[in-house]
């Protein structure tokens, strides 16, 4: 990702279902890029443009990515681990982790792939896609 996203500039756009709702929802950044490898590629992003829900990439933004076995979040104990998913985390509690589990719905947890949306507290998601653009 870094090889792409530091030949230009990129924007990105997610697209999601939450749980128990039948329509896709959308969240803009104007602006992303993911460091090189001697910075644990560090996620740089934008406010998201578009806000009908709560920014879920916000809390990623500035944090290096981690893994299994590289653990580069700010918290003291292993969130990619934790959450069974490797994502920019800021401590094990993030607004958003799309890389994880896909669960039923009703089983959703930390370990879920997940977004903190409009609705109080963790909602599930069912379908989830992260698409970059090259900005002309």
């Amino acid at each position: 990702m870094y090889s792409i996203t530091n030949t230009a500039n990129y924007e990105l756009n997610i697209e999601y279902m939450e749980c128990y709702e039948n329509t896709t929802k959308e969240a803009r950044y104007p602006y992303f890029k993911v460091g090189p490898a001697a910075t644990n590629y560090t996620l740089a992003i934008s406010d998201r443009i578009n806000t009908n829900d709560r920014d879920g990439m916000k809390d990623g933004n500035g944090m290096p990515f981690s893994t299994f076995d590289v653990d580069n979040d700010s918290g003291t104990s292993k969130c990619a681990v934790k959450r069974h998913s490797a994502w920019w985390f800021e401590g094990c509690v993030g607004m958003a982790n799309l890389n994880g589990k896909l669960d039923r719905c009703n089983e959703t947890s930390l370990k879920s792939v997940y977004w903190y949306g409009r609705r109080e507290g963790l909602v599930g998601i069912t379908f989830v896609e992260m698409k970059i653009r090259r900005k002309s």
